[in-house]
């Protein structure tokens, strides 16, 4: 048993498959993480905004206060934003250009230019003016964006819902009708070809039958009995007796029982040379007249024809 076994071709591909599969998986764990991370570093400006929002209307609040408390209140800047403030005192403008550059996120920076603009030129209350305005915009765009999100796991949910349902659909309900309707139909095709074929043979048998019926118990000559036993004395499970005037008996063909039909001997008599010459017993005039005679089997098969001289 173990010498029949062999790599199938369906293993291969399985292998195959799997190893891709394999291969790009922490490849997609990465890029789902980077979905979250940047879900989250946008959560994280909006909280930004809203502590900003707040800050700017102490009147002793400055720069190097609200990045402190922009670092308090951070889990993805938070790195960038502590090493902006240890820098700070050496430079608040590089610290800042620096902090730019480690956290290059776009939301991030526009609030990091207007804190730059804060230390350089205006007051912190001017440079975030129109704070208010970008976060109803951020707030249209974070619904948007959820509303997004919560119509795309809607779809999944109902997708991962209804798969079950429907394996268990076309595999437990539409598969079975299916294979025992084909089942049945070839069934009813193999039924169809045998009554069409014993349709077929009844009537072949009808018709060979019929071919007969001019021998049942009718008047014939000589000449017709040579003629009959040429044409079927070579036809498997028949046979061809006469009687002659002489009496003597011979079977051509094989040899058949006269009462049940039933056909005794497998070898064929096929010499006509004692039927054709006038001084044999089996002489056949064709002048002389014959009653002929059908002999059938149980099946109603015709074995054989039985003709004596009057």
């Amino acid at each position: 048993m173990m010498d029949s076994e062999y790599f199938k071709w369906y293993e291969l591909l399985l292998a195959i498959g799997l190893s891709v599969i394999g291969y790009y998986i922490p490849f997609w764990i990465l890029l789902f993480q980077k979905r979250m991370r940047l879900m989250e570093m946008q959560n994280e400006v909006d909280q930004f905004h809203t502590l900003i929002s707040i800050l700017i209307q102490f009147d002793r609040m400055d720069t190097q206060m609200i990045l402190e408390w922009m670092e308090r209140y951070s889990l993805i800047f938070k790195p960038a934003l502590l090493k902006c403030l240890n820098d700070y005192d050496q430079g608040a403008e590089k610290a800042i250009m620096q902090l730019k550059e480690d956290a290059p996120y776009p939301a991030f920076v526009k609030i990091i230019n207007r804190l730059q603009r804060s230390v350089e030129k205006i007051p912190l209350l001017y440079a975030f003016d129109d704070l208010e305005s970008e976060q109803e915009h951020h707030r249209e765009m974070k619904i948007e964006r959820m509303n997004r999100v919560i119509n795309q796991k809607v779809f999944w949910g109902k997708a991962c819902g209804w798969t079950p349902a429907v394996f268990l659909l076309i595999f437990f309900l539409v598969g079975p009708m299916l294979y025992v309707s084909m089942m049945n139909m070839a069934d009813m095709m193999i039924a169809g070809t045998k009554t069409a074929q014993d349709d077929m043979s009844g009537l072949t048998n009808t018709l060979q039958q019929s071919k007969f019926s001019a021998y049942d118990n009718s008047i014939v000559s000589g000449s017709q009995i040579i003629n009959v036993v040429r044409q079927y004395m070579k036809q498997d499970a028949f046979g061809v007796t006469v009687t002659t005037g002489k009496g003597s008996t011979t079977t051509y063909g094989n040899a058949f029982d006269a009462t049940t039909g039933e056909v005794t001997s497998t070898s064929k008599n096929e010499d006509l040379t004692n039927a054709q010459s006038q001084s044999a017993a089996g002489y056949i005039n064709p002048s002389g007249r014959f009653l002929s005679k059908v002999v059938t089997d149980k099946n109603g098969v015709v074995r054989g024809l039985i003709f004596q001289q009057r």
